[in-house]
């Protein structure tokens, strides 16, 4: 059986695709958390053996630090490389042959990564491949801003065209009405901030739909899809709760645009719904933060993958229609937007008698695995005291 190594990515989906794995096959788990500490959470867990930070602004930086785990991790076969961030998948894209020689890589192709890990370029080929998009325009100069402010509707949105592009940018998403746009746009273009603009597409958090997958070369389809009840921040953030619903309009977009730009791997696209469409507003080209929903139930995303790529036989159909209603919440999300929101009531309803009900999975806690849930939360009040 081939070993899994898991580079980056939010605790929750690193946890989630080891526990799911190791209590499947007797192999051997690693993560590679890169740019920020998490080892202390990682390490903790009872199906990961070994978990280690490294720092790296560069991929040839990278290669360097993963070549010693590599060496001394001592792989009998290639191990399966999975990616939990948009850093990572950007680093090893750019460096492929060196991790294709040492790897099985769970990652789509050059192109696609390259496409969809930048706005700008990733809106423009989901428009040409079938997806309907927000108006939307790379603002590079103060040309730019004077084509918004004439033709698009306000309010607009912006956000960095990359995780590497972000000079100037300390926000993942701003909403601006229009006499907000021009002095918050120049003073970044001031700053050498290159970044995207698009129309704002009206609707609270539960008309944002996720749409969570795994899809192998012969294009067979493992997938999760539902709503975000509850972003952090409240309209523009990652997804605090999610529920699970499916929607055979949007599995079929999804599948007809996967196919259209030959995916293979995991993967996520979020949609927001208005007037009965779905918009794309970005995709993922590694494991989303909320894997756990699209492992619960008799399709696994994750156990896809895996066996897919190890050439496993699944007798599971690649449609097998998973129970709707299934809360996903994440507990670090949640009370950041339920500070925002003030309410507290809600949070403390969901852990306390919440966790009884049997339609809730709360990220990252698990009974047969407790310490990274009490790693975590130590490593807050640390924090929070220090």
């Amino acid at each position: 059986m081939r070993d899994i190594v898991v580079m980056g990515g939010a605790f929750g989906s690193v946890l989630c695709l080891c526990r799911k794995i190791r209590r499947q096959y007797p192999v051997r788990c690693f993560t590679v958390v890169v740019n920020h500490k998490g080892s202390y959470v990682l390490g903790s867990s009872n199906c990961v053996n070994a978990s280690i930070d490294v720092e790296a602004s560069t991929a040839d930086e990278l290669v360097e630090k993963m070549a010693t785990l590599y060496e001394t991790w001592q792989f009998s076969e290639k191990p399966i490389l999975y990616f939990g961030s948009d850093v990572c998948c950007m680093f090893v894209d750019e460096r492929r042959s060196w991790y294709a020689e040492r790897f099985e890589l769970c990652l789509p192709c050059n192109h696609i990564v390259n496409t969809f890990t930048r706005k700008g370029l990733a809106e423009a080929a989901a428009e040409k491949n079938g997806l309907r998009i927000p108006r939307t325009r790379e603002i590079a100069d103060k040309d730019d801003l004077a084509v918004v402010m004439a033709n698009f509707h306000f309010p607009v949105i912006i956000k960095p065209c990359s995780v590497l592009l972000k000079k100037g940018i300390d926000f993942k998403v701003k909403v601006l009405k229009k006499e907000e746009y021009v002095p918050e746009c120049s003073q970044l273009l001031d700053a050498g901030a290159l970044f995207l603009c698009q129309e704002y597409i009206p609707g609270d958090d539960d008309m944002s739909y996720y749409y969570i997958f795994y899809r192998s070369a012969t294009g067979q389809v493992v997938e999760d899809m539902g709503i975000k009840t509850l972003q952090s921040p409240p309209g523009q953030g990652i997804m605090a709760i999610g529920e699970r619903k499916f929607d055979g309009e949007l599995a079929t977009i999804s599948r007809t645009f996967l196919e259209r730009i030959a995916y293979t791997g995991i993967g996520g696209i979020e949609y927001k719904k208005y007037n009965n469409e779905y918009y794309f507003i970005e995709m993922s080209t590694r494991m989303e933060g909320f894997l756990m929903i699209g492992d619960e139930g008799k399709e696994s995303i994750s156990l896809a993958s895996y066996e897919d790529i190890c050439g496993i036989s699944r007798k599971s159909s690649s449609h097998n229609r998973k129970k709707d209603g299934v809360r996903f919440i994440d507990f670090l999300p949640f009370w950041d937007a339920t500070r925002i929101t003030r309410r507290f009531r809600t949070f403390i309803y969901y852990f306390t008698i919440g966790v009884f009900n049997r339609r809730n999975r709360y990220n990252i806690i698990n009974f047969r695995d407790p310490m990274p849930f009490l790693r975590m939360l130590w490593g807050m009040v640390r924090f929070r005291f220090k």
